[in-house]
């Protein structure tokens, strides 16, 4: 297997939808506790993406055997037995590393890596892929949007008390500041909506090939206006929230700059909104998401830049 080979394997260019939350979620913890710890965040960027690019694996190589079209692992005369050693090597690689940040941070790390690790897996794998059932948006947007973001943030500030598990005689119990979590639940919601809404376009636009393959997506049980109407809902509720957590002070004002994002985005939601076309418009999701995280980025980076000389 070359280079291009692996990289179609496991599509690549798709890995921003990991590197975003994370970005996110490290900002938001050095704007809120300025803290940065680099080697817990490379360590965990380096099990996010052997993760992700496991998981893609999976998925093109699960469809490769049940037939589907414009698989990689037929297009690219990928063999068998290499499909499966890359994507075990990767898994290998993903809990090595994670297994590192656990013995650098805390149990808790182990914990909700063991579960997004089975998600993850499950999503793709399995007699009954979650990604064929209505919840492949809950775990898209869940594990990617909140999970991502929330333990980008936790190894910086892991040493805050938090959450604290304690085993004492036999008995496992756990403290949470709940008062601390709300804001960060709250930062997290635009990335699992934008996350969701990826997985729901590309359902939207592959309901017939999915009744064909036995796939039962959340559109076939909304029906497809319903489906498109979530779909904008949840962009707007995306800007709802940054808007209402600037106004609780959780976010900077800088982060007003999001809506700069309505002008291109209006014109790219409306497009999908009239035509659900895999081929030309299903990009639009991803375009929204781009744009409005981007700038949801820069915002951060202005505020930090003000910091500096105010």
């Amino acid at each position: 297997m070359n280079l291009k080979s692996f990289f179609d394997f496991v599509e690549i260019r798709t890995k921003v939808a990991s590197v975003i939350p994370l970005a996110v979620g490290l900002l938001f913890a050095y704007y809120r506790y300025r803290e940065f710890h680099w080697e817990n965040t490379l360590i965990f960027f380096v099990s996010l993406i052997t993760l992700d690019m496991a998981t893609t694996a999976i998925n093109h190589y699960e469809g490769f055997k049940k037939g589907e079209d414009f698989n990689p692992v037929e297009s690219r005369d990928i063999p068998r037995g290499t499909a499966v050693g890359v994507i075990s090597a990767l898994l290998a690689v993903s809990a090595a590393a994670g297994l590192l940040l656990v013995c650098r941070t805390d149990n808790f790390i182990l914990a909700v890596g063991i579960v997004s690790m089975g998600i993850a897996v499950l999503y793709s794998f399995g007699p009954v892929p979650i990604s064929g059932t209505p919840f492949g948006e809950l775990a898209s947007g869940g594990l990617m949007g909140f999970v991502i973001f929330f333990i980008s943030l936790y190894i910086q500030v892991f040493d805050a008390g938090f959450i604290v598990f304690s085993l004492k005689s036999g008995v496992l119990s756990a403290r949470i500041d709940l008062l601390e979590l709300l804001p960060v639940f709250i930062v997290s919601l635009p990335l699992v909506f934008m996350i969701a809404n990826i997985m729901l376009a590309n359902n939207i636009c592959d309901v017939k090939s999915d009744i064909e393959k036995g796939r039962y997506t959340l559109p076939q049980y909304l029906g497809n206006k319903a489906s498109v109407y979530l779909w904008i809902i949840l962009y707007g509720l995306s800007y709802l929230v940054i808007l209402a957590a600037v106004a609780l002070g959780i976010l900077p004002q800088t982060s007003l700059l999001v809506l700069l994002s309505l002008i291109p985005n209006i014109s790219l939601i409306r497009e999908f909104a009239g035509k659900q076309d895999k081929k030309e418009t299903f990009v639009n999701s991803i375009k929204v998401f781009i744009i409005i995280s981007g700038l949801w980025i820069l915002s951060f980076l202005m505020q930090f830049l003000f910091k500096g000389f105010l």
